[in-house]
C-alpha cells in the first residue's frame, strides 16, 4: 500500500514538473523581446520545448506540452489585447477575455498541429533506428527547426496573418541579426532554432557517448554565430546621398477615448498646428489619423487648406495621417501637405478593428449590435501603391514607402515599393495598446525590417514610442512614450535592395525539399540491418 502511494506521488510530482516546465519554458520567451531583450532565451525556452516532445510518451502528451508551451508564450506576451476589446472597443468584460482567450489559443493550435507531425515523424524514426542514434539526432536536428519556421509562416499569413512575436525579432541586438538583411526575418528564426537544437543534440548525444557527434555540433553553433557576428556590420545597400535630411516627428499624444470628440477636434489640430509651428525648415511627420476628421469635412479642408499654404511658402512638407472617403469608400490614409500631393490608403486591415470578412459580417452583425458596437467597415487600398515623392529643402525630392500602424509587421507590402523607396515612413497611433508591452514589441518590429530592408524608418506614433531607426536597425533617437513631444533628428536615403528580397524564398524552399528528401530517405530507404 505504501509503495502504490509514493508511486502514485511521485506519477503526480512528475505531471506537475512538466506541466510547469512546459508552461514556464513559453512565458521566458516574453522576456526575449522588448522591453526584456534578452534575447539568449528563445534558445533555452526552444530547448526546453524539445525537451519536453522528445520524452513525450504518447500524442496526447504531445498535444498538452505544445498547448501550454502556446499558453505561455501567447498568453504572457500578447495579454494586451484585452486592452483594446475592452478599453477603447467597448467591449464588456466577460466577451473581451472570452475574445482574447479564443485568439491565444488559435495561434496555440498552430504550434500544436506542427507539433503532432514532429512527434510522428520522431516517434516513426526513433522505433526504426534505436539502436542508431546518430540518424535520431539527425531527425531531430532537421525537424525542429523546420516546424517552427511552418508554424511562424503559417502565422504570419492565416487570416490575414499576424506576425508578431517572430524569433528573428528577438535577435535585433544578437549577432544572428547579421542573417536578416541577407536571408530575411523566417530565415533567422530557422537558424535560431537551429541552434537550440544543436545545443539538445550535444546533451543527446553526450548521453549516449557519442562525442564525436558533440563536437560537430558545438561547432556548428560556434559557426553560425561567429558568421552573424562578423555579418553585422556589413550594409548591403548604397546610400543616395551623403547629406543628412532634417526631420521633426510630432507626438501629440492625444488619449484616444477624446480624441473623436466633436468639442476636442478643435483643440487636438491647434496642438499639432502649435508643435508644427517651429520646423517648418524640416520634413514634418504626424501620427496616424491625426487630423480627427474625414478628409472631405469642410473643417478638414479648410486645415489642410491652410497647412498647404504655409508648407509651400516654406518649401516644406507634412506627412499626417487622416479617414479618407472616395465614393462612400473609407480608408485609413496618409497625405501630404505640399506643393505636390500625395495619398496612400492602408493595405493591410486590422481583422474586427477595422474590417471584418464579408462572410462573417452578416454573422456578427446581430452580435455587434447586442453589444452596442458599430461593424468595422473601413476598405482595404490597393496591394501596389506608389511612393511618397516628398519635396524637402532647394526643391529635393526623395521617395518614401509608407506604412500605417500594424503595416509595418508586414514585408511583403514593400515588395512593390522597393528598390525606389528610399526611406519608409510608419505613421501609428499605439494609444489603442494602452500602457502595455505592445509598443515596445512593435518597435522591435520595426527595427527589425529597417534591418531587413536596408532603409532608415521613420516613426510618428500618437503617445509613443516615435523614432529615427537606421539602416542597421539601430535606434538613433526616440520619443519617450505618453509624452506631447517633437522628435528632432536627421536620417539618409539609400538605394538598392538587400540580399534578402532574391534569397528568402529560395532559401525556404531549399529547406523544406531538403527535410522531405532526409525524412523519406530515412523513413523508406535505409535499411537498419546495414
Amino acid at each position: 500500500m505504501a509503495t502504490k502511494i509514493i508511486c502514485n506521488i511521485k506519477k503526480t510530482f512528475t505531471l506537475f514538473i512538466n506541466i510547469f516546465g512546459v508552461f514556464f519554458a513559453g512565458i521566458l520567451m516574453l522576456f526575449a523581446f522588448l522591453p526584456f531583450k534578452l534575447f539568449f532565451l528563445p534558445i533555452i525556452s526552444l530547448s526546453l520545448l524539445l525537451y519536453f516532445y522528445i520524452n513525450s510518451h504518447n500524442i496526447w502528451q504531445n498535444i498538452r506540452h505544445s498547448l501550454l508551451f502556446g499558453i505561455g508564450f501567447f498568453g504572457s506576451s500578447l495579454s494586451w489585447i484585452y486592452v483594446p476589446l475592452h478599453d477603447f472597443g467597448n467591449i464588456n468584460t466577460f466577451f473581451a477575455i472570452l475574445i482574447t482567450i479564443a485568439f491565444i489559443l488559435v495561434l496555440s493550435s498552430i504550434i500544436i498541429f506542427f507539433g503532432i507531425i514532429f512527434y510522428n515523424i520522431h516517434r516513426k524514426i526513433s522505433i526504426k533506428y534505436h539502436k542508431k542514434k546518430i540518424y535520431i539526432i539527425l531527425s531531430i536536428f532537421i525537424n525542429f527547426p523546420v516546424f517552427w519556421l511552418l508554424q511562424e509562416f503559417v502565422r504570419s499569413k492565416l487570416a490575414g496573418g499576424f506576425p508578431w512575436l517572430l524569433l528573428a525579432y528577438s535577435q535585433i541586438n544578437s549577432p544572428l541579426a547579421g542573417y536578416i538583411p541577407i536571408f530575411g526575418i523566417l530565415i533567422t528564426s530557422w537558424l535560431t532554432v537551429i541552434i537550440a537544437s544543436s545545443i539538445f543534440a550535444i546533451l543527446f548525444a553526450y548521453k549516449h557517448k557519442m562525442h564525436i557527434t558533440c563536437y560537430f555540433f558545438l561547432l556548428l553553433i560556434i559557426i553560425i554565430i561567429s558568421v552573424g557576428q562578423l555579418l553585422r556590420p556589413i550594409t548591403w545597400t548604397k546610400k543616395s546621398n551623403n547629406k543628412a535630411i532634417a526631420v521633426s516627428i510630432i507626438q501629440g499624444n492625444i488619449p484616444e477615448s477624446l480624441k473623436w470628440q466633436p468639442d476636442m477636434i478643435y483643440h487636438t489640430l491647434n496642438i499639432y498646428k502649435n508643435l508644427t509651428a517651429n520646423n517648418w525648415n524640416t520634413l514634418v511627420i504626424w501620427p496616424e489619423a491625426a487630423i480627427p476628421l474625414v478628409a472631405d469635412n469642410p473643417l478638414a479642408k479648410y486645415f489642410n487648406t491652410q497647412l498647404s499654404i504655409t508648407a509651400k511658402q516654406n518649401n516644406a512638407t507634412i506627412i499626417t495621417g487622416i479617414i479618407t472617403n472616395e465614393n462612400d469608400h473609407y480608408y485609413n490614409s496618409a497625405i501630404t501637405l505640399a506643393k505636390n500631393y500625395n495619398i496612400y490608403h492602408k493595405r493591410h486591415l486590422v481583422i474586427f478593428g477595422e474590417y471584418l470578412p464579408k462572410f462573417l459580417s452578416n454573422f456578427l452583425h446581430d452580435i455587434f449590435h447586442s453589444l452596442h458596437l458599430e461593424l468595422p467597415s473601413m476598405t482595404a487600398g490597393k496591394m501596389i501603391q506608389k511612393n511618397f515623392n516628398i519635396i524637402i529643402a532647394n526643391n529635393h525630392v526623395i521617395k518614401a514607402a509608407i506604412l500605417i500602424c500594424y503595416e509595418i509587421a508586414f514585408t511583403d507590402l514593400l515588395h512593390s515599393n522597393l528598390p525606389q523607396a528610399q526611406v519608409l515612413i510608419n505613421i501609428s497611433n499605439d494609444a489603442w495598446f494602452g500602457k502595455t508591452y505592445a509598443m515596445w514589441q512593435q518597435l522591435q518590429i520595426a527595427q527589425t525590417m529597417a534591418l531587413q530592408t536596408g532603409r532608415y524608418l521613420l516613426i510618428a506614433n500618437n503617445n509613443g514610442i516615435s523614432a529615427i531607426i537606421d539602416n542597421h536597425g539601430k535606434i538613433i533617437k526616440q520619443s519617450t512614450p505618453y509624452t506631447r513631444s517633437v522628435l528632432h533628428g536627421y536620417f539618409y536615403t539609400y538605394n538598392r535592395n538587400n540580399p534578402y528580397v532574391h534569397l528568402m524564398s529560395l532559401i525556404i524552399i531549399l529547406i523544406l525539399l531538403s527535410a522531405i528528401i532526409i525524412n523519406f530517405i530515412l523513413l523508406f530507404i535505409i535499411d537498419t540491418d546495414v
